[in-house]
């Protein structure tokens, strides 16, 4: 029985099917080629030959402009769910030439999205969508929220989506005997306009606001700060 034109496109469909696709793909392989080897599809083994090369050309191209589009999303935080973020994260820290554009963009939305004028509330997002805010109504220049836990945590502004800090927080951060080890964790009544030490400090874009982490018994407390 006659084989259709490019059969092997038939064969090749069939293998992306299996369970294991990298091992039915090799087999599909190595069943072309034997077919190829008989003088009746010896011209369909030359067309498979020719689609591979035309493929393996523009493979690259195909994923690069793939890989753009998902920097673009998690930039601007157009992902619907933290599942997905942090899998599209991952892949693009596979690639280190994909991170360092994931990062320059980054860098360009901070330095062109000042905090707008109005009032910004500012999403704090977490492991496993654990997810708080803080409000900054007018006269309020401090925000802080608790119950953090070691993890990665974004800082992002809701009304524009812009990403205002990204980074991992370890337990020396957050937690006091991490932190601090056997030194006593002061009572939370102590004199008035005292504040506790903060475990690390940043600066937030074109320094408009200083991000601070405090230890606590089992967790912490992230705060942001307006300076201007």
């Amino acid at each position: 029985m006659n084989n259709p034109p490019l059969y092997f496109l038939t064969i090749l469909a069939q293998a992306l099917r299996q369970p294991e696709p990298r091992r039915s793909l090799a087999d599909a392989f190595a069943r072309i080629m034997r077919m190829g080897e008989q003088e009746l599809h010896s011209e369909d083994l030359s067309n498979f030959r020719h689609f591979m090369d035309v493929a393996c050309r523009h493979a690259d191209t195909v994923v690069t402009e793939a890989a753009r589009e998902l920097i673009v999303e998690v930039a601007t935080g157009a992902l619907e769910s933290r599942q997905q973020e942090a899998a599209a994260r991952r892949i693009i820290e596979s690639s280190p030439t994909w991170k360092a554009e994931y990062e320059q963009m980054r860098t360009e939305q901070v330095g062109q999205s000042p905090l707008p004028a109005s009032v910004p509330v500012i999403g704090v997002l977490g492991p496993e969508g654990k997810a708080a805010e803080m409000v900054f109504k007018r006269g309020v220049r401090r925000a802080s929220v608790g119950g953090i836990f070691p993890g990665t945590w974004v800082l992002r502004l809701f009304n524009t989506g812009l990403v205002l800090w990204e980074g991992e927080l370890a337990a020396q951060d957050l937690i006091w005997t991490a932190a601090y080890g056997d030194r006593a964790l002061p009572l939370a009544a102590q004199t008035e306009g005292s504040r506790p030490r903060s475990t690390r400090r940043w600066l937030l874009p074109d320094r408009q606001m200083v991000l601070r982490t405090f230890a606590g018994l089992e967790k912490g407390i992230i705060e942001v700060e307006l300076t201007r």
